[in-house]
């Protein structure tokens, strides 16, 4: 498909729901990159949901987006803040979610997450890999039937022959499901090839993450003081070229992890929300 660079513009929609697929820009994606946009409005659907995109194959990065938009996809499907399915069609194909922040509210019956929805393993292939990182959620999440899979960054996927890996992320989103879904704070599909690393849930009475799945400084936090709203409940180190800092501040965390990457998007503070500077 090519690369489509929002070059810092809104797009504002409203998509009923009556169609398979619905999503702000591409109800299906296959070999693309979607950079450097903001989404608004309402995007529902009778089948997958996505503010971005509602269904994405191949070789898949998105970069610097912000969705404010509410999605909802009815029926037995797949619903995200950023993408709704993902589906690994093709052996060494990637989904890469970088510096992206959801805003606004997710509703499934399936597989429901604030930034990515699911993983279709149906046609899954090998050694296909699912990257998230340095993303927020701040979006409530929430079930609309009886069961299914909630993350508050993704539902994830229990097919070996995928990998997954979270890193400096961070849900922030009340999760709202029926006793029969599964439900994590970050991600309930694992397996041993997934792997979480320095993220960060608001959440103290939920799994973090279900499964087998390799974790390293996975922690809750609190907001309950004006001078450090977000405070881990424990101390978190990180390594930074060879210095390690140790700190219970979520906003220096997030910065000190991206301090290794010049990629990352640096945080900051405003209107009692950790957002993008």
């Amino acid at each position: 498909m090519g690369t489509f660079d929002g070059q810092g513009h809104t797009i504002n929609v409203t998509i009923p729901n009556n169609s398979y697929s619905a999503s702000t820009l591409f109800a299906y994606a296959k070999n693309a990159t979607i950079k450097n946009v903001t989404i608004k409005g309402n995007i529902g659907s009778n089948g997958c949901a996505g503010s971005l995109i509602g269904i994405g194959s191949g070789d898949i990065t998105i970069d610097n987006c912000i969705s404010y938009a509410d999605v909802t996809a009815n029926s037995y499907q797949f619903a995200g803040g950023i993408i709704g399915k993902y589906i690994p069609d093709d052996d060494n194909v990637c989904c890469i979610i970088d510096n992206c922040i959801n805003l606004g509210t997710v509703q499934g019956t399936s597989y429901i997450g604030g930034i990515l929805g699911g993983i279709d393993t149906t046609a899954s292939h090998n050694l296909n890999m699912i990257s998230i990182n340095n993303c927020a959620n701040y979006g409530q999440v929430s079930t609309i039937g009886n069961d299914g899979f909630m993350g508050g960054i993704t539902a994830g996927s229990n097919d070996d022959n995928i990998q997954i890996y979270l890193n400096n992320c961070f849900n922030d989103a009340v999760l709202i499901a029926t006793p029969s879904a599964y439900v994590a704070a970050l991600i309930p599909l694992t397996t041993s090839s997934c792997n979480i690393n320095y993220c960060y849930y608001n959440n103290d009475n939920i799994q973090a993450v279900l499964g087998s799945c390799g974790t390293n400084n996975v922690v809750s936090y609190t907001k309950n003081s004006n001078s450090t709203p977000y405070t881990a409940t424990k101390d978190v180190a990180i390594d930074i070229g060879g210095n390690q800092i140790t700190d219970t501040n979520i906003l220096t965390l997030l910065n000190s992890y991206i301090a290794r990457d010049a990629d990352y998007k640096k945080w900051e503070e405003r209107d009692g929300q950790l957002l993008f500077q």
